[in-house]
């Protein structure tokens, strides 16, 4: 994988050969995958808010 986000214990990575995108959480166990960057930039924001909340 290349390139990657991190907020809390979430990290999206984009794989440097597919060019797919994915989240994974704290124990890299993968929550979401997506072609899309904006659409998994914004699944992630998501998913850090819910965590938070908890």
């Amino acid at each position: 994988m290349e390139g990657s986000s991190r907020i809390g214990g979430f990290v999206m990575q984009q794989n440097i050969l597919s060019q797919h995108y994915r989240i994974l959480d704290q124990d890299d166990f993968r929550i979401f995958s997506s072609f899309e960057e904006t659409e998994t930039k914004e699944r992630l924001e998501e998913i850090a808010a819910e965590a938070m909340k908890s």
